[in-house]
């Protein structure tokens, strides 16, 4: 059988004559932009399918801008690997990452560096808020003055706490945040959205309202990069929390809720979210029928509030 030939060079029977680089993207298709001036975790897919007899590749990342820093350029990878680094960019840009495969130029990976929204924090202003947690779990703090003492370390502003607390509650805590500017939106999640199985008592909830909650944060905080933080009522003002949602990685949101009375473990996925809130309903029930005048109901009702910069 004849041997064709090419321009390009001698074919070989299953062999092609021409070896296509592999080029790199985001893992996560959602990523549409960065926050400048932060240290974020990026995952880049390397193109192709992985097999038995794989080909390794030396993989090198070159940024366009002197402002665009990598904790790592040089990878040596397979096809259908996901590389992890941390990408950091000190202003404003569009820019790139150009790839190379084994010294040869590949494709070039688009970054669009943008500054915060008003409702999008960093790491660092988390971990304050999270360090102001610790010391309320250790005071047993009243729990709407941790979450005020948690909120002025977050914003960096002491207008959020006040000097006296004398008829105060979570309620007009929010009042006075969103007069000032600090809250984005204020959902309210009724009574309905709990099954009560033919008592007082809520047992679950309602068929189709399972994931209301999670998906009214899924839907709030976007593709937006970072952290995202909510006031949280339990049980119509019975209890106040805060809810931190680290959507650093926009495809794999995961969420914690601080409590002034015990850590609740690690981060979870926020799918997680509307079950945990429905078992912290159903636990801590009698409690909020105790606060009330009657002593015999009390509201399900969750509120959540997103807290924002000015």
């Amino acid at each position: 059988m004849a041997t064709p030939n090419n321009s390009f060079g001698t074919y070989t029977a299953g062999t092609p004559s021409l070896k296509i680089l592999p080029t790199l993207s985001f893992e996560c298709e959602k990523i549409k932009s960065l926050p400048v001036k932060q240290k974020i975790l990026l995952k880049l897919r390397v193109s192709g399918k992985n097999g038995w007899f794989a080909d390794k590749y030396d993989l090198e990342l070159v940024p366009s801008s002197d402002k665009i820093k990598l904790s790592k350029t040089s990878f040596r990878v397979e096809e259908e690997w996901v590389i992890k680094f941390y990408i950091e960019c000190s202003e404003v840009l569009s820019g790139n990452l150009l790839v190379k495969i084994d010294g040869k130029d590949s494709n070039k990976v688009n970054l669009n560096f943008i500054n915060n929204a008003k409702d999008v924090f960093s790491e660092e202003d988390v971990k304050r808020l999270i360090d102001e947690n610790i010391k309320s779990l250790s005071n047993r703090t009243e729990c709407f003055i941790a979450a005020d003492n948690q909120n002025s370390e977050l914003l960096q502003k002491k207008e959020v706490k006040i000097s006296s607390y004398s008829n105060e509650n979570g309620f007009s805590r929010m009042k006075s945040y969103t007069s000032m500017g600090y809250i984005k939106d204020h959902k309210k999640f009724n009574q309905y959205i709990f099954d009560t199985g033919g008592i007082t008592k809520p047992s679950s909830y309602v068929k189709g309202k399972e994931k209301e909650i999670s998906s009214y944060i899924k839907k709030i905080i976007e593709d937006k990069i970072g952290y995202h933080v909510f006031y949280y009522s339990l049980l119509f003002n019975y209890h106040i929390l805060t809810i931190v949602v680290d959507n650093t990685n926009p495809c794999g949101a995961k969420y914690k809720i601080y409590d002034q009375l015990k850590d609740r473990g690690e981060y979870k996925e926020i799918e997680e979210l509307d079950g945990e809130i429905l078992t912290q309903t159903v636990n801590n029930w009698e409690g909020a029928v105790s606060h009330t005048a009657k002593k015999t109901d009390a509201s399900t009702q969750i509120d959540l509030w997103k807290v924002q910069r000015k």
